[in-house]
């Protein structure tokens, strides 16, 4: 079932409809659906390999837990390494045993020795790379104590067998996509429509870009001897079109993009409704940093709390984040029990510095930055000289170490 068939067409709006509108309050029967449906996804290609995808999650989970328990070093190790040994040693025989037994038998022929090396008959198992680099990293980051041991075998499984990464990647870390797994989910109308432009747009390059440079390319390729340098040349050109417009096509479709929470000072807002409006309307959260601006340890709680709920009249959120980090026990109580979600950060961009920003700063900047981390940026005239440096940074080393951008 590829993700450009009809037969995904029909899939995708399925699974859709039955996770948001049949199974949206209850987190298990949501992550069982996920599953039940990956599987099926996945059977839709060759279900004689889904035992195989089944065999290696499982290994995987339990050799996890085992790690998890060992006591000794030594016992972590030999539990690691059966994991690690077991799961190449599958990818080894199914992937490259052939590839490196016909070229050995050639090397040998070449200089005289005939052979005749024993070959497997055997179908590729598709996403077989995929979903063992999937078990891997779980078990590398558990060894090296940067996660725990999954305990619920549904949710790990869904990890491994996620539909839209199962067979053609992106490989997701464990410490990102598990954590995402484990904690309800809520439908947000705006995150839907963003995630089907995105799927649009991936079509848009597989379909219509990979697909059409393919035939170009395969036409060149198959029949190189007949055509010249410059034609050769113009394939090469088409291919590298295909290839990355074909996986970064797929990328599209699977994963989502970027997103931010914004927290508005309400008398802004006030002021500038069409900038409010567009950051809602790009899809991103949105949370309370009360009316004026005021600071928390130099405000009564009492009047604290009605700045902030004069704030609630133009920025509907339950979230809010004290203007310099500063809010006093009462003020905090009182705004719990009006029922805020009080939100501080671990990492600080310092934008709003006006000294020169160097290398150094930058770079002690994304050093700072973990799965899971807030970071604190500044939308403001005084902040842009620096935002508009450190922001791309932050993006993009969130790019190459796989950390996706959610709002709060």
């Amino acid at each position: 079932m590829l993700f450009n068939s009809i037969n995904f067409a029909i899939f995708l709006p399925i699974v859709f409809t039955l996770y948001w509108f049949f199974t949206q309050n209850n987190l298990k029967l949501q992550n069982l659906l996920l599953l039940i449906s990956s599987y099926f996804f996945y059977a839709c290609w060759d279900w004689r390999f889904l035992f195989l995808l089944m065999f290696s999650t499982f290994l995987d989970f339990f050799t996890g837990l085992k790690i998890s328990q060992a006591k000794h070093h030594k016992s972590k190790n030999i539990w690691f390494w059966i994991s690690i040994s077991v799961n190449l040693g599958f990818l080894g025989v199914f992937k490259y045993y052939n590839f490196f037994a016909e070229s050995f038998a050639s090397a040998l022929n070449n200089i005289g020795l005939h052979v005749n090396l024993w070959t497997i008959k055997v179908i590729l198992p598709v996403g077989i790379s995929f979903y063992t680099f999937h078990g891997l990293s779980y078990i590398i980051d558990l060894y090296k104590n940067k996660i725990k041991a999954e305990n619920n075998l549904i949710n790990y499984s869904v990890f491994v067998s996620f539909f839209p990464l199962l067979v053609a990647g992106p490989i997701e870390r464990a410490t990102h996509l598990l954590p995402q797994i484990q904690k309800k989910r809520v439908f947000d109308y705006s995150k839907a429509v963003d995630g089907l432009r995105q799927i649009l747009w991936g079509l848009f390059k597989k379909v219509v870009i990979a697909d059409q440079c393919a035939e170009v390319a395969n036409q060149v390729f198959n029949n190189y001897s007949d055509y010249s340098g410059s034609t050769l040349f113009l394939g090469i050109v088409f291919f590298t079109f295909q290839i990355y417009c074909d996986f970064s096509g797929y990328s599209d479709i699977a994963l989502g993009t970027a997103r931010a929470t914004f927290f508005c000072v309400g008398n802004n807002v006030v002021q500038y409704p069409e900038i409010y409006q567009q950051i809602t309307d790009r899809g991103h959260s949105i949370g309370n940093h009360t009316m004026h601006h005021v600071k928390g340890f130099k405000t009564p709680w009492k009047m604290y709390v009605k700045d902030v709920i004069l704030a609630q009249q133009y920025i509907p959120s339950s979230l809010f984040r004290p203007p310099y980090g500063q809010l006093t026990r009462y003020q905090a109580k009182a705004l719990k029990q009006l029922g805020y979600k009080l939100i501080f950060w671990d990492v600080i961009s310092y934008d709003y510095l006006q000294e020169p920003l160097t290398d150094a700063h930058a770079n002690a900047l994304l050093q700072q930055i973990r799965p899971g981390s807030i970071v604190l940026f500044h939308d403001s005239n005084k902040a842009y000289l620096r935002l508009q440096v450190l922001l791309p940074k932050v993006l993009e080393y969130c790019k190459i170490h796989k950390y996706q951008l959610n709002n709060l």
